[in-house]
């Protein structure tokens, strides 16, 4: 894979089972040597089709039902291990680099994706 590209935040390597899961997965629709845990999908290369490759790879793996819209507003590893532990109940601020202003374009995109493959019906 490649390497992981100059990122404004510093690289925080997986430290829980679920995150070097989530990890891993990444590492693979990305193609990348590693992804730290504050990463933001999106600014490791991620756009809608291979966002939706890892939703795809993360209800089988982690035997969860998580929808590609929930992985648009949570798009680090860390925001996603919170929202699937259940803790997202209570608003928080952000950790750097999990803003969800960069993912909106990308979701707009991947909605219109959506609507032209399933015929308006998502």
């Amino acid at each position: 894979g490649s390497s992981r590209p100059r990122m404004k935040v510093n690289f925080i390597a997986p430290q829980t089972d679920r995150e070097k899961v989530i990890a891993q997965l990444w590492m693979e629709v990305l193609n990348l040597d590693r992804v730290g845990i504050y990463d933001n999908f999106f600014d490791l290369g991620g756009n809608s089709m291979k966002l939706i490759q890892l939703n795809s790879k993360l209800q089988k793996n982690l035997d969860c039902n998580i929808s590609v819209v929930a992985m648009f507003k949570y798009p680090t590893i860390h925001s996603l291990v919170v929202y699937l532990k259940g803790d997202n109940e209570k608003e928080k601020e952000p950790a750097p680099g999990e803003s969800i202003d960069a993912s909106l374009e990308v979701m707009d995109e991947t909605l219109g994706l959506m609507e032209n493959l399933f015929g308006g019906e998502i």
